[in-house]
Parts: C-alpha cells; structure tokens; sequence
C-alpha cells in the first residue's frame, strides 16, 4: 500500500480489502486481507473519481463519475472488464453511498444545491 493511498472499503465477506490508488492512473486495487497481495486492479475512468462502495456479495464495486454537475454511479464486477452503468444524477453530487445487507438497495447521501437521502432499489 502506498503512502498516497487514502481510500478503502473492506469485503462484507473479510476476504480482501479494496484501496483507492490516488496517484495516476487512478485505479482501485484489490488485495487479500490473509496476505495483502494483490488480487485485481482495476483503472477507472478519471479523476474525479473519489467516492466507491464493495458490493454486499463482495463479487462487485461501486463507483462514481462526475462529470460537469451530473454523477453517474456504475458497477464493476470483479469478473468483468467493462461497468455497468447504475444510474445518472443531473446536478447532483453524491457524498456518500453504501449498498444494503441484502444487494438490492443503495443507499445514498446527496448534496447540491441541499443535501438529500435517497435509496436505490434492484441494484443487482
């Protein structure tokens, strides 16, 4: 883990932890929580990437993408190469978000231009 590293999430499972890598490329790293050795790597798309929750069933991660005022929130399956686009939020900014215990929610805090509570159902 480098110095720069600043975010991570932990797999529900305790299998493996997931970190941010801030330096370019962006990319978020998956390592073995028994070893700490790199299991994935994943480069994703732009800088402004900051904000990013594992999946309930550890098989996948969330991300989010601003672009302009708009937030779009995609999933990565850890066995796949290309996201699946979740949603799009005009003039949004999503401050925080987690799935629920059971995958089929997302739960989220927004902000801009007043903060909200939303939730997402059938994220799966």
């Amino acid at each position: 883990m480098s110095a720069s590293s600043e975010l991570y999430d932990l797999s529900p499972d305790g299998k493996f932890i997931a970190i941010l890598q801030l330096e370019p490329p962006l990319r978020l790293e998956i390592l073995s929580m028994d070893s700490f050795q790199k299991i994935q790597s994943f480069t994703l798309p732009n800088d402004n990437t900051l904000r990013f929750s594992l999946s309930a069933d550890s098989k996948s991660f969330f991300y989010t993408t601003k672009t302009g005022a708009d937030t779009t929130i995609w999933r990565q399956p850890l066995t796949a190469t290309t996201p699946v686009r979740v949603t799009t939020l005009a003039g949004r900014d999503v401050f925080w978000f987690r799935p629920s215990p059971d995958g089929k929610k997302l739960g989220l805090i927004i902000q801009t231009p007043t903060s909200e509570a939303v939730l997402l159902h059938d994220m799966q």
